[in-house]
């Protein structure tokens, strides 16, 4: 609780980021090191996609950069049924870093994807399910993504998987 504290500080504007050129690919590849082995227990395929250009870096705090990727993957790997599939893709487009975490899971209904990031929002499947939460995950990340002067967007549909995906600033 003690991370969420300073992200709430992050949002009343108390606390600033610790920015500094990140390098991507090995901050994102420390990610999948800790998630992929818990993709792989699940029985999920998990897959690193870098881009051409993924030498890229960004300016960023990185270790809130690296929560708010490691809770995409963690939902991701959370909500995809035994059998499917978890991907973590990162390159360079049009002068920004594009991080892209994606999944085959059950995908979320347009009028969940509307709330998604609001806090303490889960959508009714979630809510059903055993997986526990609190809806608080996504919109930390979204947060964080934003105080990065970046953009955070959803595409699901019931049955097709959830794919989000980051724009964050080339340094």
């Amino acid at each position: 609780m003690l991370f969420r504290s300073s992200v709430e500080r992050l949002s009343a504007g108390e606390m600033e980021l610790r920015l500094a050129p990140v390098e991507l690919a090995p901050l994102l590849k420390r990610i999948a090191e800790r998630i992929g082995p818990l993709a792989g227990r699940k029985g999920l395929q998990f897959r690193e996609e870098p881009g051409e250009d993924a030498a890229l870096t960004v300016q960023a705090d990185a270790e809130l950069l690296e929560f708010a990727v490691s809770n995409l993957l963690t939902n991701a790997v959370k909500y995809t049924p035994a059998g499917g599939w978890v991907r973590l893709a990162w390159q360079a487009r049009d002068g920004a870093a594009e991080i892209v975490v994606a999944d085959n899971g059950p995908g979320i209904a347009l009028p969940a994807q509307k709330k998604l990031f609001d806090r303490f929002f889960r959508t009714a499947e979630a809510e059903q399910s055993t997986t526990p939460g609190f809806g608080l995950g996504l919109a930390i990340a979204r947060e964080i993504i934003t105080h990065h002067g970046g953009s955070i967007e959803v595409t699901s549909a019931p049955g097709e998987g959830t794919r989000f995906t980051i724009q964050l600033p080339g340094k």
